[in-house]
């Protein structure tokens, strides 16, 4: 995956917070659905839910991953990798989303703003804002295609803000609610490139007996067994056989055809010194 990555989402104590939540179709293998989505530019890894790729019935490589909660804490899990396209509701528009990553449930709290709440706003009356519940999707920045804001209907003061997104109409709006004694906020954090293809090492040589500093390669360790076991003292010296590889190919005996070949050369010397005296 990537470097490290966070979405945070909080509603406050006295406030509810409408976030960039809008429904949209879901795609892969041929299958289509309708779901929930929150567009979180601060967030670099896009994610969804389980259930969601349950529907889908879409299926992926498993890799690695260290979630860390907002206190920095958690732990590597393993994480199915999907692969979804994400459209408009009337299919005019488009997004692939190659790296997807599978979760068991996105937490995110959404606030829906009643319609007749909005269309007393003289700039909303003439947008179609869909109602939004459970989120399944959280697009992340890894797909800046989808955070081009593409219009704004802004009204006064603490007015609620329409934003145009290249998959349709989401309303942002802080909303004075009943009092809330809790606040939440979610982070999810990945490790960072190096610490993953560390930990896709490890996994791989878990079982591997390793030993610090340089080691010899396989013709190595070959040779250094031929010395020790073939040399030898002769006559005031060491003799050591040639350190062939142990799959290399042995040459037959060519004597002969070396000797034939120098008759043959010497007998053409001969010739053409013969031929120059005559001419």
């Amino acid at each position: 995956m990537d470097t490290s990555s966070g979405l945070c989402s909080a509603t406050q104590t006295r406030q509810g917070v409408s976030m960039w939540v809008l429904p949209i179709k879901v795609r892969t293998n041929g299958k289509e659905i309708v779901a929930n989505a929150f567009f979180d530019s601060g967030s670099e890894v896009t994610l969804c839910s389980s259930s969601l790729v349950e529907r889908l019935e879409v299926d992926g490589p498993e890799t690695t991953l260290t979630l860390n909660t907002i206190n920095g804490d958690g732990k590597s899990k393993p994480l199915r990798q999907v692969s979804l396209t994400i459209s408009s509701l009337d299919g005019s528009v488009s997004i692939e989303l190659p790296e997807v990553y599978a979760i068991d449930k996105i937490v995110i709290r959404t606030v829906s703003v009643p319609r007749d709440q909005l269309q007393q706003y003289a700039h909303l009356r003439n947008l179609n804002l869909p109602s939004v519940d459970e989120v399944s999707l959280l697009v992340g920045a890894n797909a800046p295609e989808a955070f081009c804001i593409e219009d704004i209907r802004k009204g006064k003061g603490k007015q609620p803000i329409a934003v145009k997104l290249p998959l349709g109409w989401s309303v942002f709006q802080s909303t004075i609610g009943n009092a809330r004694n809790s606040l939440q906020v979610n982070l999810v954090q990945t490790d960072s490139l190096q610490q993953q293809l560390e930990d896709k090492w490890k996994a791989h040589v878990r079982d591997t007996n390793l030993q610090d500093g340089p080691q010899m390669s396989k013709e190595d360790r070959h040779a250094l067994d031929l010395m020790e076991g073939c040399v030898k003292f002769n006559d005031g010296h060491y003799e050591i056989p040639p350190l062939w590889r142990p799959d290399a190919s042995w040459l037959p005996q060519n004597r002969e055809l070396e000797e034939a070949f120098a008759t043959r050369r010497c007998f053409s010397r001969r010739l053409c010194q013969r031929c120059s005296e005559l001419h």
